[in-house]
């Protein structure tokens, strides 16, 4: 039981590596979740995992904020577009039409 548990934990650590942290690094949690359902360990498993989720997570931490913030640039660029040709459409609208 040990060789499996041992085996599930180097082939979710090379997962992890693999993915990148940045994709994965949330779902481990579930993963650990998983493997305290199958083998029956309790908190160990979860703990190990955990740190080496945070461990991972603070290493690359700088790179995940650069990602955060251009995403909400981007996200920012796209309502100001969306924002603009509501209002461009708005504009187009004659009062005269609206009803009584």
């Amino acid at each position: 039981m040990i060789t499996i548990l041992l085996l599930t934990w180097f082939t979710i650590v090379s997962f992890v590596v693999y993915m990148g942290v940045r994709q994965c690094w949330y779902s481990l949690h579930w993963i650990s979740k998983v493997l305290l359902g199958i083998f029956w360990l309790g908190y160990p498993v979860d703990l190990l995992l955990g740190a080496t989720v945070l461990t991972l997570y603070f290493r690359e931490l700088p790179a995940l904020n650069e990602v955060s913030i251009s995403h909400r640039m981007r996200k920012h660029q796209y309502d100001s577009k969306l924002a603009a040709f509501v209002w461009t459409e708005i504009r187009k609208i004659d009062p005269k039409h609206l009803g009584d």
